[in-house]
């Protein structure tokens, strides 16, 4: 296996639409928008993209070690190995993986941050990395979990009503009658509910908010 740094932005591109952990929070239109440094690093083997990872700069150029404002899931992405028989090799495979590609990050970046998509299901190679000589360097991991809702368990959006607990229903009755839903193409709303929000919390947003909102 190899490390390009200074991935293709097409190339790029392309892995991501392939990946079970693709995300518009990966693709180069939305890191573009950002108007920060950026490196795309991807882990190749024979010609073939096995993994990637996105490495945001702050402004000092160095790799950021908080998430960026307005993002999420930029973590490594990895191939989609589904055409694997059995799950076992899947699992070992991903691990031999992930397990070189981060090896090789920390020599490159010293420290970085990481934020995985809810479909990466294997964070041992993070936890165990240096687990028997921890003087030499882990990560700090943060687990959380985020829960689906299955939509083919309610069968329609009424029986779902149904099942809620009585004080949330009632809510949902009171918000049907009065409110409605509507689509529009207007960020000056957005932006402005957005302002709105951050003052009912007593926070006033900094210029870069209201920039990327």
């Amino acid at each position: 296996m190899e490390i390009n740094f200074k991935e293709d932005k097409s190339t790029w591109d392309k892995f991501v639409d392939t990946s079970p952990h693709r995300s518009v929070f990966v693709k180069t239109i939305f890191l573009d928008s950002l108007g920060v440094k950026y490196d795309l690093v991807t882990c190749n083997e024979k010609g073939n993209i096995l993994a990637g990872t996105v490495i945001l700069f702050d402004e000092d150029g160095n790799p950021r070690r908080s998430i960026h404002k307005f993002t999420q899931y930029q973590g490594l992405v990895l191939a989609d190995n589904s055409f694997m028989p059995r799950i076992h090799s899947r699992i070992s495979h991903d691990f031999e993986v992930v397990e070189f590609f981060i090896g090789e990050l920390v020599k490159e970046y010293k420290r970085f941050y990481l934020c995985q998509h809810w479909r990466f299901n294997d964070l041992r190679p993070f936890q165990w990395y240096n687990y028997h000589e921890p003087e030499n360097g882990t990560f700090r991991l943060q687990l959380r979990y985020t829960a689906l809702l299955s939509k083919e368990t309610y069968g329609n959006f009424d029986k779902f009503v149904s099942e809620l607990r009585l004080s949330r229903r009632v809510e949902y009755k009171k918000a049907k009658e009065k409110l409605t839903i509507n689509s529009i193409v207007d960020e000056i709303v957005l932006d402005r509910l957005h302002d709105e929000l951050f003052k009912r919390q007593g926070i006033e947003r900094g210029p870069d908010e209201s920039r990327l909102v």
